[in-house]
């Protein structure tokens, strides 16, 4: 997989820096569907996940159910469950064990800064949608 990234980003100065490191053979890459960790991760959008590693509450975490994988942010960690919610408040918290974690999405909004973020990012968003729901004309123009 890592060695089809390196022919895709071949003309790219960043390739060499992923030469240098063998921990990226772990590196896997998924396409993503859905929309309810957007803004920052879109339907359709290519994403990199690494191997686990000490997962901590507001990151961004891959993880399977059944045959699915699922892209969620980590609410809240017991002894061997983890609670993920998405970043547009579409879905209610979801309970997992942690072996069903498949790896981490690398990204700026992790950890505590990832738990602000989402904050946020879900309160504009179910802002957006209790307007649209109640049709509140946010402009209205004058006759």
């Amino acid at each position: 997989m890592v060695n089809v990234l390196l022919e895709i980003l071949s003309g790219l100065e960043i390739v060499q820096e992923f030469r240098d490191y063998p921990e990226m053979e772990k590196l896997k890459v998924y396409k993503t569907t859905g929309g309810c960790m957007r803004p920052l991760i879109k339907d359709l959008q290519f994403v990199f996940i690494l191997p686990c590693r000490k997962i901590h509450s507001g990151d961004v975490v891959l993880y399977r159910l059944g045959d699915n994988n699922f892209l969620h942010r980590v609410k809240k960690i017991t002894k061997d469950k983890l609670v993920l919610i998405d970043d547009a408040g579409i879905i209610s918290p979801v309970e997992i064990s942690k072996e069903n974690v498949v790896g981490i999405y690398p990204t700026f909004f992790s950890g505590f800064l990832g738990m602000i973020y989402n904050f946020i990012v879900r309160m504009v968003f179910i802002f957006f949608r209790k307007i649209k729901s109640h049709s509140i004309p946010i402009f209205q123009r004058e006759k």
